[in-house]
């Protein structure tokens, strides 16, 4: 958390920087969320406690993670469909989406999904 709170006051520190800033703007549109930049604002500067801003944080801040990997390839204890994407234990079911990936992908996803989708299409067709 104490880096979350960091590098908001930095990102603070260089948006207030730029020529085009003019000021704060509700997130959500709703103001249901009080901005902490904000809160104690004084003379441009930020000064929202940090508790202020680790409760904005804790409410606004997700993962940019994808989930995946529900059902990992894989013959070790994790393991839950084989080389043909056929769940183990299970007669007739196969798996061909981005579940099958043994963890988080540091590419874009949608183009990993279609290729898993184009070879499983395949190997289930060799399959019947």
């Amino acid at each position: 958390m104490e880096m979350l709170v960091w590098a908001y006051r930095q990102g603070y520190e260089i948006m207030r920087s730029f020529p085009f800033y003019d000021g704060e703007v509700d997130i959500d549109g709703k103001g249901g969320i009080e901005h902490p930049a904000n809160v104690g604002l004084e003379d441009g500067s930020l000064r929202a406690e940090n508790a202020t801003i680790e409760e904005f944080v804790r409410q606004t801040v997700s993962t940019a993670f994808h989930s995946l990997g529900n059902f990992a390839i894989g013959n070790n204890q994790f393991g839950v469909v084989d080389e043909r994407l056929a769940v183990y234990g299970v007669t007739g079911l196969r798996c061909g989406d981005l579940s099958i990936c043994p963890n988080n992908l540091g590419t874009n996803t949608a183009s990993v999904a279609m290729t898993i989708g184009e070879k499983a299409a395949a190997m289930f067709l060799d399959d019947l």
